[in-house]
């Protein structure tokens, strides 16, 4: 979710707790979400950025041959605050020709 005022940007995303299978393999994701303020002004942008991902994803197998269980944690994410800062900028070509490139029966020059 987006919504923009005036010179201020803010986003929310947020993804539930999901269940993948691949054949024998299961991928166990937790819910994660985060969310973003960003001020703009003419070309320099400064905003913060939160991240929240408390519950780890886990890899898992239990079949009569084998077993496996994996997980992997991102301790540094479970509540991380970012700065943000940008400078935007343009360089480019200015084409003030009106030529398409095409003759009257649409085929290239």
């Amino acid at each position: 979710m987006r919504k923009t005022h005036k010179k201020w940007q803010l986003a929310w995303n947020g993804n539930f707790p999901m269940t993948l299978a691949e054949g024998d393999v299961f991928t166990r994701k937790g819910f994660n979400m985060g969310a973003t303020a960003i001020y703009r002004l003419q070309s320099v942008s400064a905003g913060l950025e939160y991240v929240f991902n408390p519950d780890p994803t886990r890899s898992y197998a239990d079949t009569r041959s084998f077993s496996y269980s994996e997980e992997t944690k991102w301790n540094n994410f479970r509540n991380l605050v970012a700065l943000k800062f940008t400078c935007y900028f343009c360089k480019g070509i200015s084409n003030a020709d009106r030529d398409s490139g095409l003759t009257e029966t649409n085929t290239a020059k």
